[in-house]
């Protein structure tokens, strides 16, 4: 009995102590919940694909990660205004919120226009790449209506970084699960042609995800801008450029952008080399990926919690609870992947039948063997993605992009990328060596980031400079005597 009360107080202690399972839940289900709409709602729109026509799947993801390719570089930075408005936060300074999201919203605007050069591109980008002629045509389709939501996703990106720096995470929820409620809604009317509206295919699907984009977006701009966010923050009346707070976004922005841009790029590539192999690889790789991102976005929320907290206790000076909570974050994590690695490695056949609904039940049977063994890699590779995902947000709430953003570099191109070309591409290997590699990547930056965080080297990084204190990373702005 005695020893379990000690077990119970030893729980109560992790759940309320400071930077303890309470604070890190508090930010971190509302942010989970909102990657778990933004993946049901890429899921849905893929599922649906997926009963319309093989062609329609097998163009949406490339073109859809060929789009988001061009645009994460950009997202990555307006993304980490969050941090900056976390550390702000941290260090009693709401004044200077209002300038940072400008400086993000001018980065949405400067991207936009570069994004739409690509858009009477896209038919010469597609058939260089060499899919059949058919997914030739839905992609070109899919990625022009998608370069049409550029501004709208990466405006999102820098407005809600406003409400996840400060911690106040359940509007972007709110948001964000109405979107997909949105996008859902018109994926049905407009992919199928129900209640009298057109039938559309891959252009509906398209459609209906630049509508929701479009309502976030607005639905975020009415929010900022109010009137007592103005008053107190300063949200519409401090909309100068600064070149200086701007330079300083960049600096830590664009590593995290590259970072970004990097990991999606090597599986961009993976997928387009997949699409060479044949259409059943092209289609079983997607459809992998697409149930690992929902299972793996859960993740991608705890590691953004992590990223808003660590943000928060280092602009208050406070690295060994930084620490703390990234350790909760990680045994927050494994408690959500665990029963997952189990389904995917023993008993995949219910998410593969979740996609087995479509008029061509026969072709989906080579499909069917393939991702059973691919689903197992997913399995291996997760135990480590926790600790990468993870520990990348606390790099990103400190500041330490550089470093991210350097071993991504290194290991995506030399251990995914470069192997998974000549295997499949040169030596017309097996889709498994593809999936081989991306496993080896995962578990490599999963021993990068844990042994840069065991470092404790993040743990001095600042994004922001404070009047009483010096942060090394400003060398703009000349040192104060301590």
């Amino acid at each position: 009995m005695i020893e379990r009360n000690k077990n119970l107080k030893k729980i109560q202690l992790y759940w309320r102590q400071k930077a303890g399972f309470k604070d890190l839940l508090t930010v971190a289900i509302p942010v989970i919940i909102s990657t778990v709409a933004w993946t049901i709602q890429h899921f849905v729109d893929r599922m649906f694909l997926t009963w319309y026509s093989a062609e329609a799947i097998a163009a949406a993801m490339p073109a859809g990660m060929l789009h988001f390719n061009s645009i994460c570089l950009f997202m990555g930075i307006a993304g980490y205004v969050n941090v900056f408005i976390a550390q702000y936060h941290g260090a009693g300074e709401e004044e200077k919120f209002g300038r940072i999201i400008w400086q993000g919203v001018y980065v949405a605007i400067f991207s936009s226009g570069l994004i739409a050069l690509t858009y009477p591109f896209a038919d010469e980008i597609f058939r260089f790449i060499g899919h059949d002629e058919k997914i030739i045509q839905n992609e070109i389709i899919y990625f022009r209506i998608m370069v049409l939501a550029t501004f709208p996703m990466i405006f999102t990106s820098a407005a809600s970084g406003f409400y996840s720096g400060q911690g106040k995470t359940r509007i972007i929820m709110i948001i964000n699960v109405i979107a997909t409620g949105v996008n859902i809604l018109l994926d049905y009317l407009l992919i199928f042609g129900n209640f009298g509206f057109p039938e559309m295919g891959i252009r509906g699907a398209a459609l209906a995800t630049l509508i929701a984009y479009g309502f976030a977006m607005v639905v975020y701009a009415a929010c900022l801008y109010r009137p007592a966010n103005n008053q107190r923050y300063k949200t519409l009346a401090d909309f100068k450029f600064d070149g200086l707070l701007f330079k300083q976004l960049l600096k830590y922005g664009f590593p995290n952008g590259i970072q970004f841009f990097l990991d999606i790029a090597g599986f961009s590539v993976f997928i387009l080399i997949a699409g060479r192999l044949g259409k059943a690889e092209l289609v079983a790789s997607n459809i992998a990926l697409n149930i690992n991102n929902l299972v793996f976005m859960p993740l991608l929320g705890i590691s953004m919690s992590v990223s808003i907290l660590v943000g928060q206790f280092l602009g208050n000076d406070d690295p060994e609870y930084a620490e703390q909570i990234s350790v909760r974050g990680i045994q927050l994590a494994y408690l959500w992947i665990s029963p997952f690695i189990v389904i995917f490695f023993f008993f995949p056949d219910f998410l593969i039948s979740l996609f087995n609904v479509s008029r061509n039940g026969q072709e989906f049977e080579s499909v069917y063997r393939m991702l059973v063994i691919i689903l197992r890699f997913t399995a291996v590779y997760s135990l480590f993605d926790v600790i990468n995902l993870v520990l990348a947000g606390c790099l990103k709430g400190a500041g330490d992009t550089s470093y991210t953003m350097k071993i991504i570099a290194l290991t995506s191109l030399t251990i995914m990328v470069i192997p998974t070309y000549i295997c499949l591409n040169i030596y017309n290997l097996s889709i498994y060596f593809g999936w081989s590699f991306i496993t080896v990547y995962i578990v490599i930056l999963g021993i990068a980031f844990f042994l840069r965080f065991r470092s404790g080297r993040w743990k001095d990084k600042r994004v922001i400079y404070r009047k009483n204190r010096f942060i090394p990373d400003f060398p703009e702005i000349p040192t104060p005597e301590l």
